[in-house]
């Protein structure tokens, strides 16, 4: 298992992750999955994003981009995407800590984190809160039609 930084060739691996991802908790939201738009995003954020890769195949992806403090001037990392399939999910806190410590590296004052209310919040919460996140906010969503 090999934790690294993410490329230019993971892009349609990372697609394909993102589209179990999408299955597994976006597509109740009406998200509408593009590709197009997900290879835009990887451009931009490829080089502050992380893989999980075993025998040369992508099973897990933490994507993410640096942005500034809505109050101060201090970065912060933003996470996007983070999933790991099944199989592989007991190496998620390892990616994780992969991109934790790539922050600390270059001075990123802060993460967040998402959390999709659909996918066992409870579980999750207290996980974050074990990993030493505290929660900020909750989003809501409004589908339009």
């Amino acid at each position: 298992m090999e934790i690294r930084p993410m490329t230019e060739d993971d892009f349609e691996a990372a697609v394909l992750l993102v589209v179990e991802f999408y299955n597994d908790s976006l597509s109740e939201y009406g998200t509408v999955l593009g590709e197009d738009k997900l290879l835009e995003t990887f451009a931009k954020t490829w080089r502050t994003s992380f893989v999980l890769e075993k025998e040369g195949k992508l099973v897990g992806l933490l994507a993410g981009h640096v942005t500034g403090d809505i109050c101060s001037s201090l970065p912060v990392y933003e996470e996007l995407f983070w999933y790991v399939l099944e199989p592989y999910r007991k190496y998620g806190v390892k990616l994780f800590k992969h991109a934790q410590q790539w922050c600390r590296i270059h001075g990123i004052s802060r993460i967040t984190m998402c959390c999709m209310w659909n996918s066992k919040t409870d579980k999750l919460f207290e996980f974050y809160k074990r990993m030493g996140f505290q929660p900020m906010e909750t989003r809501f969503v409004m589908i339009l039609n």
